[in-house]
């Protein structure tokens, strides 16, 4: 069942075409991965769905209700939630007031959001830091609270973009297996990611952008040894390494 539809999305800055009627579905339970060069209009994509942004033209469903117009805080109230590339917690908040407020945004009791904190700290591997104040952690930890303070708002659509940016490749692991973890509890997941070593741990099928248009969409195996896909973001390196 589609849970997300995306049809002939476009976007422009200017002179600049960063969306180029861009359509996609995604389903219930799927991991699909965003992949393309910087500058492809991926997170121009992003900003779209959770209302930072308005699209010039198309449409976007979200459980067959449309998107556009909604505030941020409204998308994600119905849903749908993001984490961001530069992770942006409250600094001289703890971890654990980090998610809280995060939990408020569907819960009006205190003690129900402090409960669902809690849960959530444990869940992504932040006990031990729960009182430590955000400006405190260290890049991988504070990429766990942002996944942290998303998964608070008790969302049925994940999207993460770049949750492996800066990371080092046993931190990387340890990551997968936690948004395995996420999928594995029922989470639909829409990642942006150019540590392709995670999309391909992770991505059930595989959307390839590149000066806003969709060039090629797919599973991974053959995503990867499309020569457009090639040509645009991989380049014969990767393909050589990944025989």
């Amino acid at each position: 069942m589609s849970l997300l539809r995306i049809d002939k999305i476009a976007k422009n800055f200017g002179g600049l075409r960063a969306l180029d009627n861009v359509s996609f579905e995604l389903r219930s339970g799927e991991i699909l991965a965003v992949i393309g060069p910087n500058g492809a209009g991926k997170t121009t994509l992003f900003n779209i769905l959770t209302g930072f942004i308005k699209p010039d033209t198309g449409a976007a469903l979200f459980q067959n209700q449309s998107l556009l117009g909604l505030k941020p805080h409204r998308i994600c109230q119905r849903g749908l939630v993001r984490t961001f590339q530069i992770v942006k917690p409250f600094l001289e908040l703890s971890v654990l007031e980090n998610v809280i407020v995060a939990a408020f945004n569907r819960l009006r009791n205190p003690k129900d959001a402090a409960q669902k904190a809690e849960e959530v700290i444990t869940f992504v591997g932040l006990a031990d830091k729960r009182r430590a104040l955000a400006n405190e952690l260290n890049l991988p930890n504070r990429k766990r609270l942002e996944l942290a303070r998303a998964l608070a708002t008790d969302p049925t659509l994940l999207m993460l973009d770049e949750v492996m940016a800066g990371i080092n490749p046993t931190e990387t692991d340890n990551l997968i297996g936690l948004i395995r973890e996420i999928h594995r509890g029922g989470k639909t997941i829409l990642l942006i990611e150019h540590v392709m070593r995670g999309v391909m741990a992770l991505s059930q099928r595989i959307l390839v952008l590149n000066f806003g248009k969709k060039i090629a969409e797919g599973v991974p195996g053959e995503v990867v040894k499309n020569p457009l896909v090639v040509e645009a973001y991989l380049g014969e390196e990767y393909c050589v390494a990944s025989r």
